[in-house]
């Protein structure tokens, strides 16, 4: 089910997208992006484009926003979620780790609230599963007409393609990961460090 961008709408640059009226900020999409690429598994050779990346990054955090609605429209209050600082924070500039920090505090307490979905059958989530959860989060509020979203940042799709107007062509390597079913490949198909391609 593709997300889709509502027509004539002048896209606010500093805007990724807005799901029921909370915006995810570009800024914020660059600060968790650089974020998995500082969190990627050690070993992993492939480099991946830095669009492919914000395209991950994106899905988390508007899947993020949905989760955050769905959840007030049942009066269910999310986490607090304060996960211990990685590794991977301190590779981060000093200007960008508390704000990075808060934003993986506050998806890990989406991905709690994940079970709680229409649709998922299950009482708990694996992290294979948090990107499709995460996308069907997205499609749920699309189909409610709460997603507003800025070509220029596309999100995954459940069916693993991007999301029809949602997306500018991408490469090769980028259909490749969005085609990958679970955290860990989307993961696995980064670089180490910060040496994603721009």
């Amino acid at each position: 089910m593709a997300l889709l961008v509502l027509a004539g709408c002048a896209h606010d640059p500093k805007v990724a997208a807005t799901v029921d009226g909370q915006a995810v900020s570009t800024g914020d999409v660059a600060i968790f992006a650089n974020f998995l690429c500082a969190n990627t598994q050690v070993g992993s050779t492939q480099v991946v484009p830095m669009a492919t990346v914000n395209q991950v990054a994106v899905t988390y955090l508007a899947g993020t926003k949905a989760v955050e609605s769905f959840a007030r429209a049942k009066n269910l209050t999310l986490g607090p979620v304060t996960t211990p600082p990685s590794a991977a924070l301190q590779k981060l500039p000093q200007a960008e780790q508390v704000r990075a920090q808060e934003l993986i505090n506050e998806v890990s307490a989406a991905v709690q609230a994940l079970p709680l979905l229409p649709g998922v059958k299950s009482s708990a989530v694996s992290t294979d599963q948090v990107p499709a959860l995460f996308a069907l989060a997205l499609e749920q509020a699309q189909s409610k007409g709460q997603v507003v979203s800025n070509p220029a940042y596309p999100v995954l799709s459940r069916s693993g393609e991007t999301s029809g107007s949602l997306s500018a062509p991408v490469s090769d390597a980028a259909t490749a990961l969005t085609e990958a079913t679970t955290a860990s490949d989307y993961l696995a198909a980064l670089p180490v460090g910060q040496k994603c391609s721009q």
